[in-house]
């Protein structure tokens, strides 16, 4: 009879790097900002944080920024600025056409760019 491979051993996560903590503590202060409203929800979709309204998501924590749902044009006014990069879920090759990330250590408002994407996820 083959001898069965052993069981993979889980693998500790790495502890935050200063940037993820920033962005943690920064996008915590905007969730306090939105969980004031009963139409606003925290969950957690593909091991990111996200805000929802109704069952939309308009703002997540993923890799120490915050991502952003936005229209095309405001998309390309922030990354042609240097403000923001587009977003490639985990690192991958794809980007999201309508999602922008934005650096913890930046000087973008992510309140006001969190107001924006909650707007145009309800239109």
């Amino acid at each position: 009879m083959p001898k069965r491979p052993a069981a993979a051993t889980p693998t500790a996560k790495p502890a935050p790097t200063p940037e993820e903590i920033r962005a943690a503590d920064r996008f915590e202060t905007l969730a306090e900002e939105f969980l004031g409203d009963p139409a606003i929800a925290r969950a957690s979709m593909f091991g990111m944080t996200v805000l929802k309204v109704g069952k939309r998501v308009f703002a997540a924590l993923a890799d120490g920024q915050l991502i952003v749902k936005l229209p095309p044009p405001r998309i390309e006014a922030l990354v042609s600025t240097g403000v923001a990069s587009r977003f490639q879920p985990f690192g991958g090759p794809k980007q999201m056409k309508e999602w922008i990330a934005l650096p913890a250590d930046g000087t973008a408002d992510w309140v006001a760019l969190a107001n924006e994407s909650r707007a145009f996820v309800e239109e």
